[in-house]
């Protein structure tokens, strides 16, 4: 299946590393849902790049979330 994205490497890491923890502090039910939903979510703003609001209050410059 193709996606809307691509992830950095550094990325993949992330998302490597989150599953790894869930394994351990979760249940297999719980890694599939959490990776599914962040799959999800990165489709969803891939697909509708303008969504966000902007935040300059957070990091002193204009950044989208």
């Amino acid at each position: 299946m193709k996606r809307g994205y691509v992830l950095t490497n550094s990325a993949e890491r992330d998302i490597e590393a989150i599953k790894l923890y869930l394994l351990e502090e979760a249940s297999a039910r719980v890694v599939k849902y959490t990776l599914s939903e962040i799959r999800r979510g990165l489709t969803f703003v891939a697909g509708n790049p303008g969504v966000g609001h902007f935040r300059e209050d957070l990091a002193g410059r204009e950044l989208k979330f």
